[in-house]
Parts: structure tokens; sequence; C-alpha cells
């Protein structure tokens, strides 16, 4: 396997293929191509291994900056793992609002087995990844609990290890259910490796699993890894300006003259590390014609995977597909495999789209929508159109809203958050815009993420939002400082909502008030909000005059 990691289609990593042995720390393992240094992490991965043969579930969280071997690492991991099904997945950055999309990557090679699970867990984890009818309800806890007895099930049979790569950009709907069933199985074959980058950031928190950090390579291993000939001084100054990382040191030594290879010239300042890795690889992908120009920008606009989309939208350009993959491919690229093509490295990527201009990132978006076959592709086919948007669009607007409400629940709150966000950018009538945005709000809370609830809340706070939408926030605001925040500030916004909401919205908001006062001891504040109930309650209606009555017992 090289170190470019798994293919992308699945084809060829349902099994490990070969048994590996434990090796001593500072030994050249040869588990993986382009592997060095690494005996003591590969006894890590090792143990994880044994004990999962065993009978006993393990994860493990591989860390590390860009470019400094987890991918690597968890290919070597699949070399090892003899006898265990091998199921990947890898987090891409622009598919991070594709809620279950990871999800249904790594487990439909043991789809067969969704029959052996409890028909609400089967039914939910069915309507999350596509399996089946989309109106079972997106229950979060049901999906993560069928990930975990799915993965359960597949281990009777051999021992499972799951690989997931670039966690850091895997949906959280996915990483949430994959680290649920990490920390809860027990007596079961499975193994868990997680790669995520340093400083990123999961989807979801990684608290109590334990940590395998990646460091750089020191001088002696690095020697292993550099290509070509180069004086001792300008291989011991490489490691010390990169700190050891394995990408660095062999992209960059590549690229050096021949003075600077032997010590005759200084070496380039600033080199490219840390933060500004993808820099190396800008003048690779400068380089290529304008065919594989675009070739490789519709790869960074898609899915990496099946490359019928990406040879559509070329010939439909009048591209000649297979010249301008090959050009990429030939130059270290993209590779292609079975049909799929993806990049050599995610970091290729990433410098590719950074290095479109927008117009070509608008332009490549709309060449795949364009391209996408059927009904089955018509959520990507409509977020395609929206990246490709240059600005308002009514008719797109609605589309992405029906995508949403698709998503809440078949993929999850934080992928219908992301679409209708982008379904108000779209909207031309300011009102209905703001209130799109509140639901982009309410959605982001239903998804458990509290950065983005506050982010979007100020957004519709801050602009030309009516009265229910602003009430709609307020209140969303008020639920979320209750349990993540201040009470006494959960009653102002809370209260602020109760004042704009009208009819059951605004009895909902004057309840939460009360529930506040009530903890905050505050028991005429409870008694005021009472009166305020009964006096604007429809008593004709059943829910509200019951609401009004268990105020006012409460008061």
């Amino acid at each position: 396997m090289s170190a470019s990691g798994p293919p992308p289609d699945g084809s060829s990593w349902a099994h490990g293929r070969t048994r590996g042995r434990v090796l001593a720390s500072g030994e050249s393992p040869k588990a993986a191509d382009g592997l060095v240094g690494r005996g003591e992490e590969l006894g890590r991965v090792l143990a994880l291994l044994e004990v999962a043969r065993g009978g006993t579930a393990g994860a493990l969280v591989v860390e590390g900056e860009a470019g400094i071997g987890k991918t690597t690492l968890l290919g070597a991991a699949e070399e090892l793992a003899g006898g265990f099904v091998c199921l990947w997945a890898r987090g891409v950055e622009s598919e991070a609002a594709l809620g279950h999309a990871a999800l249904l990557e790594l487990l439909t090679p043991v789809r067969e087995r969704l029959a052996d699970l409890p028909a609400a867990q089967a039914e939910a984890l069915a309507a999350a990844l596509g399996w089946g009818p989309a109106g079972a309800p997106g229950d979060r806890y049901l999906v993560a609990a069928a990930t975990l007895s799915l993965l359960a099930a597949a281990a009777e049979r051999a021992p499972v290890l799951v690989l997931v790569d670039d966690l850091h950009w895997v949906d959280r709907e996915s990483a949430a259910a994959l680290l649920f069933a990490a920390r809860r199985l027990r007596r079961d074959a499975v193994a868990f490796l997680f790669a995520v980058r340093s400083g990123s950031g999961s989807a979801v928190p990684l608290e109590g699993l334990p940590v395998l950090a990646l460091a750089g390579l020191a001088p002696a291993q690095a020697a292993g890894l550099l290509p070509g000939r180069l004086a001792e001084g300008v291989a011991a100054r490489l490691v010390e300006r990169t700190r050891g990382n394995p990408l660095a040191l062999s992209e960059v030594a590549g690229r050096l003259t021949p003075a600077q290879r032997v010590g005759a010239a200084p070496l380039p300042d600033p080199l490219p590390v840390g933060a500004r890795l993808e820099l190396v690889y800008e003048p690779l992908l400068a380089g290529l014609s304008a065919p594989a120009w675009r070739a490789v920008l519709l790869c960074a606009a898609g899915p990496e995977g099946t490359a019928a989309a990406l040879v559509g939208a070329l010939r439909q350009e009048g591209v000649d597909a297979g010249a301008a993959l090959d050009e990429a491919e030939e130059r270290g690229i993209l590779v292609r495999d079975h049909g799929s093509v993806a990049f050599w490295h995610p970091l290729l990527r990433a410098a590719a789209w950074r290095l479109a201009t927008p117009a070509q990132r608008r332009a490549a978006h709309r060449a795949l929508a364009g391209a996408l076959p059927g009904e089955a592709a018509r959520t990507a086919r409509t977020w395609h159109l929206a990246e490709a948007a240059g600005g308002p669009d009514d008719a797109l607007a609605g589309e992405l809203v029906a995508v949403a409400e698709e998503d809440r629940t078949r993929r999850g709150f934080a992928a219908a958050s992301a679409a209708v966000e982008r379904a108000a950018l779209l909207t031309t009538d300011p009102g209905l815009a703001a209130e799109r945005l509140a639901a982009a709000v309410g959605d982001a809370f239903l998804a458990g993420d509290v950065e983005r609830t506050r982010a979007l809340a100020a957004r519709v706070l801050d602009g030309p939002a009516g009265r229910a939408a602003r009430a709609q926030v307020l209140f969303t605001l008020g639920v979320l400082e209750q349990y993540a925040g201040s009470v006494p500030r959960a009653a102002e916004l809370l209260a602020a909502a109760a004042e704009l909401a009208d009819g059951p919205a605004g009895l909902g908001a004057g309840r939460a008030v009360g529930n506040t006062r009530f903890r905050l001891n505050d028991l005429a504040g409870v008694g005021q909000v009472a009166d305020r109930l009964a006096a604007a309650a429809d008593l004709g209606d059943p829910g509200q005059r019951a609401l009004a009555s268990f105020a006012a017992g409460s008061s």
C-alpha cells in the first residue's frame, strides 16, 4: 500500500491481507511503503489489534499535524490486520455538511447484517443512510445505537477494524455515531483507529479515548525518507526546520536545486511547514495544462470516488478526459483505480481549491451539477448549483429548503442547518431570508453545535428580521443558556422572546420563562408568568388551557 492510503472506491479494502510482527522501537517497519521510524507507533497499533482479535473492543486516536504520517499509519494497520474485516471512511472538507456521508461509506460493506438489528435501530439507520424510506425519524441516538449494533454483528463472523481518516472533516452525525460505538463496545472483536489533524478540532469531542500523538522523525529516521543524495548538514537542517514532518521532508527535498542539495546555496526561506504545508503543491499544480487543471479542479469540487460525473463534465466541455486525467496522474496529483479518481494526498485537494479563482470554483460546481445523473443525485446536484450561484436565486433556495426538510429525517440537523442557511443567502426577500436563517439556528441547536448556534443567531438579530424570526432565535438562545450558560441570562432572552412571539409560540416562551424563574427561586416571578399565561391563553384550545392550568398550579 502506498502512502496515499486506501483506494476510495472500497474495491480492495474489505479484508486485511498480511499478519505483521511487533517491531522494536526505532526499527524501520516494512508494513507500508514509505513508513519509516514508526516502530513504537506500530507496536501500539498491533497491541490494539491483538486485543480485538481476542474479543475485546478498543480504540486509538492518531493525532498529528498535516503530513506527519497519519494516513500511512492507518494503511499500515490494515496491512497488519490479518483476518480482520477492514472498514474505511475518510472525511472530506467539502462534505462536512452532508450528514451521515462518512457513515454510509464505512458501513456499506456490512449492510447485509442490518437484518440482525432491532427493528427501531435498523429503520433509523436505513433512513439516515438512504437504505430505506426517508419518513423514519432521524433519531440521533437510534442511529448511533444501530452503528454500534451493526459493527458488533459484523464482528461475530470476523474481527473488525474501523479506520477513519481525517476525522476532523467527517460530518458531525457520522463522527458522533462512530465515537458513540467506540466508547461503548466492550466484549466485541472491534478495533477503532481514528486519524485527526492536530489543532483542527473534531466534529464531536474525543474525550475518553486514548491518543497516539505522532511526532516528527528524528534525523537518523528521516535519512531513509529523504529522496536522492543530500549533504549531511542539509538533511539535518531540513529535519530541524520541518520538525521532521515526513511529507514536508520528502516534498521539499525533492524540489531543491542541485546547489541547495549539496549545501552550496541556502535552503528556501521560509520552508512550507505547519499551516503552510499545502504551499509545497502549488508549483506542481500551476504547471498543469488547462485540460488537466480542469480535471483536477473538478475532482476538488466533488467527492472523491467514482469518475463518472467528472468524466461526464469534461466531455460536455469538449475536453479529452483520458488525456487530462493521464497528465494529472503522471504528475502525481491524481490517482485512478478501478473507476475511481482521488488525490494522491488530501493536501493536494486543499491546495488546488485554494489556487482556483472564485469564478473557477463556481464553474466547476456548475459543471458537476450538469453531469450528475438521476434523481438519486438530487441532493448533491442542488448543493453544487448552490455553490455555483453567483447571486440570489429564489427557486434554488426553495430546493435547498426541501433538501433541509429531508435532511432533518435522513441526514441529521447539522446537514439541515447548512442547507437552510445557504437557502437564506440565496433568498431575495429579507424577511423570508431571516426566517430561514432562524430555522438554521434551531437546526444547529438540535445538532448540538453551540458555537454555530450563537454565530447564526447573532446574524439574525443583527439583521432585518421580523418579530417571529427574532422571537424564534431568542427562544433558542434562551434554552441554550439554560443548559450551557447562565440561567439569569436565559430568563432575559426567554422573556424577550415571549414579548415578541404570538399564539402558541408566545405561550411556549412564557412557560420557559416560568421555568427559569422557578430555577432562580423567584416565586413572585413564577406567579406573574402564570397570570400572564392565563390571560393570553385561548381557553377553547385544550393544549393552551392545560398549559395555563399547569402554570397556575405551579405558582
